[in-house]
């Protein structure tokens, strides 16, 4: 009987070039698409966004990021449920995720620099 992912039947070569049931991915790994785009709200936590995709992108944050204060990434599309994401980079935040956003909070002044992210759908 024929190997299947999904509804589509796949020869030996195919199975064997898939990473269905695990494996591993060599040399460079990216993403296009539409572009997602970040806000700042509260305080005077200003920056920019580079290269954000809903997969992954660096928001180059110019002026702090303040305890209370946001800067919220917002996907080009809704997910179907929330992506498992990784927030990285700088100090002092925390961050939720939803189906549609990125929501990153300062719990203390973050200082300036880049916070990057990669998300994964589960």
């Amino acid at each position: 009987m024929a190997k299947r992912i999904g509804k589509y039947k796949i020869s030996k070569r195919e199975s064997a070039m898939s990473i269905v049931d695990g494996g591993t991915v060599d040399g460079k790994l990216s993403t296009s698409g539409p572009a997602a785009s970040v806000v700042f709200a509260g305080g005077t936590a200003a920056g920019t966004g580079t290269a954000l995709k809903d997969n992954a992108g660096v928001i180059t944050v110019g002026t702090q990021i303040a305890s209370g204060n946001t800067a919220t990434v917002t996907f080009s599309s809704a997910w179907g449920s929330a992506p498992a994401c990784t927030v990285g980079g700088l100090l002092n935040y925390t961050y939720q995720t939803t189906t549609t956003t990125i929501v990153i909070t300062g719990t203390g002044n973050t200082g300036t620099g880049a916070i990057y992210y990669t998300c994964m759908g589960v």
